[in-house]
């Protein structure tokens, strides 16, 4: 259990630094408008920053949360160990790409985030490659969660 318990406090670490990241696209986004041609797009991109910011915060705070909780409870380690160890969503989890996929889309979040700033177009085509991957990773999971159930 010392292992896990140090592979959720890099964990922790990780996300502080996430957190991070977008803690100064938050203050870029007050200190620079988005960057589009009309004032019904730079809108739109402010608007989706913000909601992108607001649920990837939410997602890092739950994450701390249960993180935290696991490392004071013995009991909340050991569900959560087995939880994350279970081999039936090991299996769908590598096969609808695993850790590659997940930091894939964070990336995408992260640099949707960015050119929202600087380009419309960049900002749309990363939107478009953000929503493909989260749609492909979505529908592969409930494939295969049905196919392994």
């Amino acid at each position: 259990m010392e292992r896990y318990r140090a592979t959720l406090k890099k964990r922790l670490y990780g996300i502080g630094l996430y957190a991070a990241a977008l803690t100064v696209l938050v203050c870029l986004g007050l200190l620079r408008p988005a960057g589009g041609d009309s004032e019904e797009v730079r809108a739109f991109m402010s608007g989706f920053n913000a909601g992108l910011l607001a649920v990837a915060v939410v997602m890092l705070a739950l994450g701390i949360r249960r993180y935290y909780a696991a490392l004071r409870d013995e009991r909340k380690l050991r569900a959560l160990y087995i939880e994350e160890h279970d081999e039936r969503l090991l299996a769908i989890r590598t096969r609808i790409g695993g850790t590659g996929m997940q930091i894939i889309l964070f990336g995408l979040l992260l640099a949707t985030i960015a050119a929202g700033f600087v380009s419309q177009t960049v900002f749309f085509t990363l939107l478009g490659a953000l929503l493909f991957s989260a749609a492909v990773k979505a529908v592969l999971k409930i494939y295969y969660t049905k196919k392994l159930g």
